[in-house]
């Protein structure tokens, strides 16, 4: 559910000071990012695609890696085994 818009932290909800009130705009902003969000994780398990996200607060590498680690945990040994297998490797 989003915020009132018309919420001031300075003013009250008059908001007579004519200012955006940033706590107001961040949260209006994470619930409309988390339902967009939630349709798109929707989309992807009824297409069957997995569906991931990646913080940004680390490297990329990093997250990466670790997308990579559980995939390969959830696949099991053989899809690993059967990766080592192509290409006589």
């Amino acid at each position: 559910k989003l915020v009132p818009t018309n919420i001031c932290n300075f003013c009250g909800p008059q908001m007579e000071c004519g200012r955006v009130c940033p706590k107001t705009v961040k949260d209006n902003y994470l619930a409309r990012f988390r339902e967009h969000q939630q349709q798109v994780e929707s989309i992807c398990k009824d297409l069957g695609i997995g569906f991931h996200t990646l913080p940004t607060d680390q490297p990329l590498d990093s997250a990466l890696a670790e997308l990579i680690n559980t995939r390969n945990k959830v696949a099991g040994p053989r899809r690993r085994s059967a990766r080592r297998t192509r290409g006589g490797k």
